[in-house]
């Protein structure tokens, strides 16, 4: 007892370490701005609005906005309102887990430390967004799972806490489902059926809302990511990246999910089973939809349920058997990349290298500079960012005025209600997330550029639909009639019944949209120049009509010899294969022939070719293309 007493001291000074470095390591991310744009117009009475003028749920995280705004109205201070919110219920959860769900102080302290040494876990233990929540609720749940007998009462708690998990990120809901089936099926009675409907009442209840408010289920995020228009395997590839650039960037957190699901398997334990399918559903989740461009942020949660169920494992008691375990875990954590625990002011003095090949970035180095907590001193406005300070400026002016922006979140938040801002990666734009996401050789997950139909900006300038495409134009009138309209009239209701059973999707011409910009030239014209001669490509990319099904397995490409390019094989608006090409390796520099196969890209035949090249030099290049 002695020395279980002395261990769960050791718990409490892991914690109070563990609190020193999410101070150390606390900023604020631009995107958390997006929920703190909207809280911000709520509490000055504007409604739960992104842009006051529309109702648009451009936030994933209700019950966070919520949390947030219950403070945010005393202080009317985001920066350090938002750490120290983000710091209190990371450390809530992390005791909680420790003193509530753990089995041992051995087990325990070793999960606090994996958490402290986690970058994953570190990095969005602060930054504003909405992981320090999902971690608590995942602590309640587990610790109503472990403590309580299976019961109806059990299952209304269990919902409950499930629900709330929901209601702060929807995704989640991955990570409860199995083990609430498993609650549910292990009595399978009316009461227990009364009882999980009964606790997933507040999350029903925010359906509805959302759908009599904003017209739609799902947050707008939602819409503008899951309906991208990328191809399902590039998801997947980027989503394997993601992984990769994990294992790579954070050795510590993904081998212990590993062990967490692995868990029931090496204890025997089938309680744990559920929780075990709860984490595989939501990682291969994260590979459906391509990963993020944070990297890390989706892994936390399944770190958090893992280092969690680790601790329900059955020990002796003696820390000292545990010892190589925790060195182990200590080296790991000491000898990657900036350890959190080392962090220092000097983090972010250069942000060369804080992004990979595939676009997943390290947000916390990115950021650091302007949105720490180690830079903020007294009469310092921070975030310190340019983007922050573009927002200062809308405000200090407070004249009424439509921009784009891509990066939204300082922007919005300090730019105050009379700035109308529409965001070119579509998260708080309805308009644009239901239009795919311009092409690109490479993205950037969850960021996804989107072109801005012309009209569109001068149509919320002058209150009146001057969109050019009239096709679009005539989707606008029925999107503008839900988030602009009366909300109890009998248009805008049908118009709501009609949108969200996709019966105005006809209206959008998708590859217009999603190769905007792009020139377009037939085989003919292109080959008609002559030796010597070239075209040039813009950055949207150049389409070759090839005047009808070709079967030729065979082509060359003549193309500037500097930049890589890729090759779309089109059969109508339909990609049927791609292949990657240049740049020219001998340094000859004009014009480099390529030879490629299409034979196996598509074998039934292509009628256009489309050339889009790699961002480079922007002197893109296109001399023939011949059929072989």
């Amino acid at each position: 007892m002695k020395s279980e007493s002395f261990c769960r001291g050791l718990v409490a000074a892991a914690i109070l370490l563990l609190a020193i470095v999410l101070l150390r390591t606390a900023w604020m991310s631009d995107d958390a701005f997006i929920t703190y744009r909207t809280m911000d117009n709520l509490v000055h009475g504007h409604g739960l609005r992104w842009n006051v003028g529309e109702r648009v749920q451009s936030y994933t995280n209700p019950l966070w906005l919520f949390v947030n705004a219950a403070v945010y109205v005393f202080t009317g201070e985001i920066f350090l309102t938002g750490i120290a919110v983000s710091v209190i219920v990371s450390l809530a959860a992390v005791s909680l887990a420790a003193f509530g769900v753990a089995r041992s102080g051995t087990l325990a302290l070793l999960m606090v430390l994996i958490l402290t040494f986690s970058r994953a876990f570190v990095d969005y233990a602060t930054s504003g967004l909405e992981n320090p929540l999902t971690h608590l609720l995942l602590a309640v749940f587990l610790l109503l799972f472990f403590r309580q007998q299976c019961s109806a009462r059990t299952v209304f708690w269990l919902a409950l806490a499930a629900a709330l998990g929901t209601l702060n990120r929807m995704d989640s809901l991955l990570l409860y489902v199995p083990a609430l089936a498993y609650a549910w099926l292990s009595l399978r009675t009316r009461r227990a059926t009364t009882a999980l409907i009964a606790g997933f009442l507040p999350f029903i209840a925010w359906e509805v809302f959302s759908v009599v408010y904003y017209g739609f289920p799902f947050p707008n995020t939602a819409y503008a990511k899951l309906g991208s228009g990328i191809e399902a395997h590039v998801l997947v590839e980027q989503g394997v990246y993601y992984f990769k650039n994990s294992l790579v960037r954070d050795p510590l957190t993904l081998p212990v999910v590993a062990l967490g699901v692995a868990s029931p398997l090496l204890l025997r334990k089938g309680r744990l089973v559920p929780l075990s399918l709860g984490i595989v559903l939501y990682l291969v989740y994260i590979v459906k939809i391509g990963g993020d461009f944070m990297s890390g942020r989706f892994f936390t949660a399944p770190l958090f349920l893992a280092v969690m169920m680790l601790t329900r494992i059955p020990v002796k008691r003696n820390p000292v058997l545990w010892a190589p375990v925790f060195v182990l875990v200590a080296w790991v954590g000491l000898t990657q990349a900036n350890p959190p625990i080392k962090t220092t002011a000097e983090l972010g003095r250069t942000t060369a290298g804080f992004k990979d090949a595939h676009n997943v970035c390290d947000e916390r180095w990115f950021y650091f500079q302007t949105s720490s907590l180690l830079q903020w001193k007294r009469g310092k406005a921070m975030p310190s960012h340019k983007y922050a300070h573009d927002g200062r400026r809308y405000r200090r002016e407070n004249k009424p005025r439509v921009v784009v922006h891509g990066s939204v979140g300082y922007r919005g938040y300090f730019g105050g209600p009379t700035v109308h801002i529409i965001d070119s990666y579509a998260l708080a734009d309805p308009l644009l997330a239901r239009l795919p996401m311009k092409y690109a050789p490479k993205i950037k997950m969850g960021h996804f550029p989107r072109h801005v139909p012309a009209g569109y900006k001068r149509t919320l300038i002058a209150g009146e639909n001057q969109i050019g495409d009239r096709d679009l134009a005539a989707y606008y009138d029925r999107l503008a009639l839900i988030t602009r309209g009366p909300l109890w009239s009998p248009e805008r209701w049908a118009a709501i019944v009609k949108m969200n059973l996709g019966l105005y999707e006809h209206l959008i011409d998708r590859d217009r949209y999603r190769f905007a910009g792009m020139r377009r030239v037939s085989l003919a014209e292109l080959n008609r120049a002559g030796p010597g001669k070239t075209r040039s490509v813009v950055s949207a990319g150049l389409h070759i009509d090839l005047g009808g099904t070709q079967q030729a397995g065979r082509l060359a490409l003549g193309l500037g010899a500097n930049d890589a390019y890729r090759v779309l094989f089109m059969r109508g608006e339909a990609i049927l294969g791609v292949i990657d090409v240049g740049p020219d390796k001998t340094g000859k520099g004009g014009i480099a022939d390529y030879p490629v196969s299409a034979a196996k890209v598509a074998p039934g035949g292509y009628t256009a070719v489309r050339v889009i090249p790699f961002p480079g030099d922007k002197n893109y290049r296109v001399g023939y293309l011949r059929l072989q």
